[in-house]
């Protein structure tokens, strides 16, 4: 959820300066030939630092009790993504340091509305509208805005404004994807984590063999026959959808068949 929000918000603050990255403003800047190929939009804020935050962060928040050894992982973890940025001379300090603070903020805020929306039946509705709401915004303001037109030597663009709008698709589709799949799932599925560790291999599995199936071979058969922004996001679309409610539903009948057969044969 806190990914969701904080993604559009990052895309839009990052559309919304349009500062280039330290190689293009520095050129004694040389960054890492590996990095170059991710590195095509924006620089401010860091993408990376910011999903790492909120990934790592998350969990560090989401557990109430949880081993020092642990908490000292996801804090190294994050700080070692920001460094990493850094290190291949993609991002600025700043890009980093904002990343990871304004991540931080997502996180705090998402805590205290999962504190309280329990109290509230229909608050689900109020978090998926906020969702939709800020993804059209997102959208429209990538789409219409002006761009910096700045070329390179090559006479090339430093940065095609085409391709910071396509991936504004790509993020409302995982952001609607995500809010939708959350109220379906908690209205409807009702999925439960509390089962062995040999249950839990078996769902990974089972849901990794699905995700890889959506990412390699029906979102490359989806692309020829539909334009790049909406094959963008209905790829991101369904990824969230077979992750949040597809494959839950999925282990929920399958258990609930094996516990038919199970109890079918202690009464035999």
């Amino acid at each position: 959820m806190s990914l969701a929000f904080a993604r559009n918000i990052s895309a839009m603050v990052k559309n919304a300066v349009t500062i280039y990255r330290p190689f293009i403003m520095n050129p004694n800047i040389h960054p890492l030939e590996e990095a170059m190929e991710e590195a095509t939009g924006y620089s401010f804020p860091s993408g990376h630092t910011t999903t790492a935050t909120i990934l790592f962060g998350g969990i560090y928040l989401k557990k109430e009790k949880i081993v020092t050894s642990l908490k000292i992982l996801l804090v190294s973890s994050i700080i070692i993504v920001g460094l990493s940025r850094l290190y291949v001379g993609v991002h600025t300090i700043w890009d980093v340091i904002f990343g990871f603070l304004f991540s931080l903020i997502v996180l705090i805020i998402m805590k205290k509305v999962f504190d309280k929306y329990e109290d509230r039946p229909n608050f689900d509705l109020i978090i998926l509208a906020a969702g939709i709401i800020l993804s059209i915004i997102l959208i429209l303001y990538t789409t219409f805005k002006g761009y910096p037109m700045d070329y390179d030597s090559a006479g090339k663009l430093i940065v095609d404004p085409s391709k910071m709008a396509l991936d504004s698709y790509k993020n409302t589709g995982f952001t609607v994807g995500v809010l939708l799949s959350w109220v379906i799932e908690r209205r409807f599925i009702k999925f439960s984590t509390d089962v062995g560790i040999d249950s839990k291999f078996a769902r990974i599995l089972g849901g990794f063999i699905g995700f890889e199936l959506i990412m390699y071979v029906i979102a490359p058969a989806m692309k020829p026959h539909m334009a790049k922004i909406y094959s963008k996001f209905l790829t991101n679309f369904l990824l969230s959808i077979y992750i949040v409610v597809i494959v839950p539903l999925c282990i929920k009948i399958v258990e609930k068949i094996r516990e038919k057969r199970a109890n079918k044969e202690i009464t035999t």
